[in-house]
């Protein structure tokens, strides 16, 4: 079982991960029903592809990226801009490759693990459907579209933030 703790646990721990689930469920919860819908499958669909090409390849992304698509949804959200058809949709096949393409292992040296994907899947289940249930139920009055909003560029600034601190105590080349 620790398997599955640790992969239950990772999506909470790893900043990178956090902000890119909540930012993604928001953006998704903005959406029609249509799309909400079909694109939360895309992502879970990419994520468990991804998933596993880090456990058999030992693929893993660097966490900026993931930073860089969570000021991209952050930006998103708060223009409560919603990205048409296939543009959307590759932005949520993406989101869903980077995060599992940052799924790493505890140790280098443990073999490969269903249950800590399943436990991986189940925590990313948490944080991308609550927010994304949150942000579909306060479409209702203009002021809970409001707060969306705000929330989306929260969301924006503290990642923006989180790449200032990121490029500022990496070394110089």
């Amino acid at each position: 079982m620790d398997a599955f703790y640790h992969g239950l646990m990772r999506p909470f721990l790893d900043l990178a991960d956090l902000l890119l689930l909540v930012a993604a469920g928001l953006y998704l919860g903005q959406q029609s029903r249509g799309h909400l819908l079909k694109r939360s499958m895309w992502l879970f669909g990419a994520l468990f592809v991804f998933l596993f090409l880090a456990y058999a390849a030992d693929l893993t992304g660097p966490a900026w990226v993931s930073y860089l698509m969570t000021l991209l949804l952050g930006l998103l959200i708060a223009g409560n801009v919603a990205l048409p058809g296939i543009p959307g949709t590759l932005l949520i096949i993406a989101c869903g490759g980077m995060l599992g393409g940052s799924f790493e292992t505890p140790d280098a040296s443990q073999a490969v693990s269903v249950v800590g994907i399943l436990g991986s899947l189940a925590g990313i289940a948490v944080l991308l459907y609550y927010p994304m249930l949150l942000a579909e139920w306060m479409q209702k009055r203009e002021w809970q579209r409001i707060a969306v909003r705000i929330l989306g560029s929260w969301m924006a600034a503290s990642t923006l933030l989180t790449l200032a601190f990121i490029v500022q105590t990496s070394p110089t080349p």
